[in-house]
């Protein structure tokens, strides 16, 4: 006979299991909640961390991923994610990459990413930390400021994602230091970078000065999305470092607000952003890591009310929608356009760390503002072929 306690136990949970389910079904929108939200990305961190590669890697495709691991730590308190990073530190001794011969190549900018994951361990813990060789890193690149001098043929940031990859970790390292030297320089560098690759009238940058007279095959401009993505992205996590009187804060308010409201706009129905931005039909295939940024930057910018809930939370609500849709049977993020500067096709199968980092860090950041209705997650078509 059954008992009839556990027969209305059982009862009482079916609404809960319901949710759970129609919150990750396709074609069903549902109320998502943060501990549901949590556990997606958490799924995505532990399947990221099995596949860690013994030697330590600390460029910025892994750096990102480490920024999502100690944003996912803070969110849950679980060491699970934090401890990947430390041995990691550990094992380089704190370093950061090489800068490169001339600190005017990629490396200039791309080796500082992973120097946003020491400064926010080193904020949380100090003593598991040491600062100095970043340090170091960073005043030899003053150096090099001091001698170019703003000359724009001389720029060590003259591409857009090294928007993201390097100036946050100044800005964050002058509060750990407190030395204004570091964010100083970093506000000059962004504002040069910025009148050379900012399309005024597009609200959008162009990937590097290769790009300003190439039009795609619609004629349009040639803006790549996921490098807006680290430009948008970036530009949030200069925002969480600057300090409130910063004389020039309100120009990365600005910023961040036309750039948001142009993004937003370009948005396709399934809530992802394609390869090209002002030309969706040249690369008809979802692309997940510059989908994640945009969602994590705006999350960002409704939590700290530098974008209206109302207007933006349909638009992140959309994007997460699409991000589940690109995860593969692992909980992991695919359909990532793979290392590049400009718009590609996808291929739906690739995964890449930096794309479930960003992944990560628009979760936890959404799981801030849950409980919201997740829309319907949408069914993708392959166009890879």
């Amino acid at each position: 006979m059954l008992n009839r306690n556990r027969f209305t136990n059982a009862l009482a949970l079916l609404p809960g299991i319901l949710i759970l389910f129609q919150a990750c079904a396709p074609g069903v929108a549902a109320t998502i909640s943060r501990a549901r939200i949590i556990s997606q990305i958490e799924r995505c961190a532990r399947v990221e961390i099995s596949m860690l590669p013994r030697k330590p890697r600390t460029g910025w495709v892994h750096g990102v991923f480490y920024i999502g691991l100690v944003d996912l730590y803070r969110a849950t308190g679980d060491k699970t994610f934090l401890q990947p990073v430390l041995n990691i530190g550990n094992q380089v001794h704190w370093h950061i990459r090489s800068l490169g011969r001339k600190l005017t190549g990629e490396a200039s900018g791309n080796s500082f990413c992973f120097g946003q994951a020491i400064t926010s361990i080193a904020a949380l813990h100090p003593r598991s930390v040491t600062l100095t060789p970043l340090e170091a890193r960073c005043n030899e690149m003053l150096r090099y400021f001091k001698v170019s001098n703003g000359n724009p043929g001389k720029l060590a940031w003259w591409w857009c994602d090294s928007l993201f990859m390097a100036p946050a970790t100044f800005a964050h390292l002058s509060i750990l230091t407190h030395k204004s030297k570091y964010v100083d320089a970093m506000n000059k560098q962004w504002w040069l970078v910025t009148h050379l690759l900012y399309d005024k009238h597009e609200h959008l940058f162009f990937r590097d000065h290769r790009f300003f007279k190439k039009t795609g095959a619609n004629g349009q401009k040639v803006f790549w999305s996921r490098g807006d993505s680290w430009v948008l992205a970036g530009t949030a996590r200069v925002l969480k470092y600057l300090p409130a009187d910063f004389p020039e804060r309100s120009r990365y308010i600005r910023l961040f607000n036309q750039m948001a409201a142009k993004i937003a706009s370009l948005q396709g129905a399934d809530g992802i952003w394609y390869p090209s931005l002002l030309d969706y039909q040249q690369f008809p295939t979802p692309e997940s890591s510059g989908t994640a940024l945009y969602c994590y930057a705006m999350a960002w910018g409704i939590n700290h009310h530098l974008l209206n809930r109302k207007r933006y939370m349909p638009v992140v609500a959309k994007a997460w929608a699409g991000l589940l849709a690109m995860r593969n049977k692992a909980g992991d993020l695919a359909h990532v356009q793979k290392p590049g500067d400009r718009p590609a096709m996808v291929t739906p199968n690739v995964t890449k760390p930096y794309a479930s980092g960003a992944f990560i860090m628009a979760g936890v950041q959404l799981a801030k503002l849950a409980p919201f209705t997740l829309p319907p997650i949408p069914k993708l078509q392959d166009n890879s072929q």
